[in-house]
């Protein structure tokens, strides 16, 4: 009797495909990125051959390590309502109330 672990061609990941399906739908990461100023040096853009204003935006870790602290408290307050709007709008009718469950 011969026994196999490798699982052949699986992925753990799969995930990742229903993620990217449910980003296309509602457009989270564009709606959350349009409530943060991108004050980042546009030479960046230069170096890797992007034109500053048009090209799209660049994004690597470091990018959104260095981001995770710097949106300004009217940001995070937009961020919030965005995510507020969103969950409303998956609503035919959005709740009376909402309890959160928030543990330490």
């Amino acid at each position: 009797m011969n026994l196999a672990f490798d699982g052949g061609r699986l992925s753990s990941d799969g995930g990742v495909l229903l993620l990217r399906e449910i980003e296309r739908r509602l457009g989270l990461a564009e709606r959350l990125a349009s409530c943060l100023r991108d004050w980042r040096d546009p030479a960046f853009k230069l170096a890797v051959g992007r034109l500053p204003e048009s090209d799209p935006p660049l994004c690597s870790q470091p990018t959104m390590s260095r981001l995770e602290k710097a949106p300004s408290k009217i940001e995070i307050a937009r961020l919030m309502a965005a995510m507020v709007d969103l969950f409303c709008a998956s609503w035919a009718r959005p709740p009376a109330s909402i309890v959160l469950d928030i543990d330490d």
